[in-house]
């Protein structure tokens, strides 16, 4: 989910926009303050969702993995 291919391909599917745009409004409306992403048989997509909201729209949100094989990821693609 880390890796911008996997970005770029989630950011081109139409379905992934709209599941953004339902992410943001539920946050707003209830004026959460963390937010849980959970994928089913994987991690790629939930973890580019949060990449891409951290982008976008919560520009102060902070990232905390939970999984061996995301925190892998992180080092590769995050620590220069």
């Amino acid at each position: 989910g880390l890796d911008m291919r996997v970005v770029v391909t989630l950011l081109g599917q139409k379905s992934f926009a709209v599941r953004l745009r339902e992410i943001v409004t539920a946050v707003e409306a209830s004026s959460l303050e963390q937010v849980n992403l959970v994928c089913h048989g994987g991690t790629h997509r939930s973890v580019a969702t949060a990449f891409v909201l951290m982008l976008m729209a919560y520009p102060r949100a902070r990232f905390f993995p939970h999984t061996t094989r995301v925190l892998e990821a992180a080092r590769t693609y995050l620590v220069a």
